[in-house]
Parts: structure tokens; sequence; C-alpha cells
């Protein structure tokens, strides 16, 4: 009885319509694959920038212990112990 009700309740699909389905699955893997591209060259210069960041504030780090005397200022300041 069941399967009398379910034999035919979906009208068949034309081929017209799987044709443009698969079109527009293989534009979507397309472009993704130009996304992926893209954001790779992306993160690979944000990651530049993040190491310049870092380089330039070890530099100006040494900089300031060098030029400055920052760090014999606080030792006389502050007196740590060994």
């Amino acid at each position: 009885m069941l399967e009398k009700k379910w034999n035919n309740i979906a009208p068949e699909v034309p081929q017209d319509f799987h044709n443009k389905f698969e079109d527009t699955l293989k534009q979507i893997e397309q472009a993704d694959s130009v996304d992926k591209k893209y954001k790779r060259k992306k993160i690979s210069g944000r990651l530049l920038i993040a190491a310049a960041v870092i380089c330039t504030g070890m530099a100006v780090t040494v900089a300031a212990k060098e030029f400055f005397k920052w760090n014999d200022y606080l030792v006389k300041r502050l007196d740590p112990s060994e």
C-alpha cells in the first residue's frame, strides 16, 4: 500500500536542468580554486608583514638598550638580586 503512494510522487527532471546544474557546479569549483590561490597569497603577505613588525620591535629594543642605556637605568633603579 505504501509503495503505491510513493512510486510516482516526483515528476521526471528534464535533461536541460541536469546540464545547467552540472555547469553551475563546474563554475563553483573553478571559482573555489581561484579563491584558494588568492587566499594563500594573502596569508603569506600577512605573515611577511607580521615578521617585519616583530623584527622592527626587536631592533628598537636593542637600539634602546645600546643607545639609551635603558637596561642600566633600570638595574640602578630597581636593584634586582642575581
